[in-house]
């Protein structure tokens, strides 16, 4: 997963891991460690969910 890209996504579009979660009903622990790298194969579905979020 390109974590990088993320985090682009969301300096762009001004988006905390915060409001993150509040768009994809994830918690906002479980996000950070998915943006950080820590977690190395996320569910599809969160990964659906943030993309859906960031538009991509």
């Amino acid at each position: 997963m390109n974590t990088d890209k993320i985090i682009k996504l969301m300096e762009e579009k001004n988006i905390t891991l915060y409001r993150l979660g509040k768009m994809t009903n994830l918690n906002e622990s479980n996000l950070g460690k998915i943006v950080s790298g820590k977690t190395k194969d996320p569910r599809i579905s969160y990964v659906k969910a943030i993309a859906d979020a960031l538009e991509v």
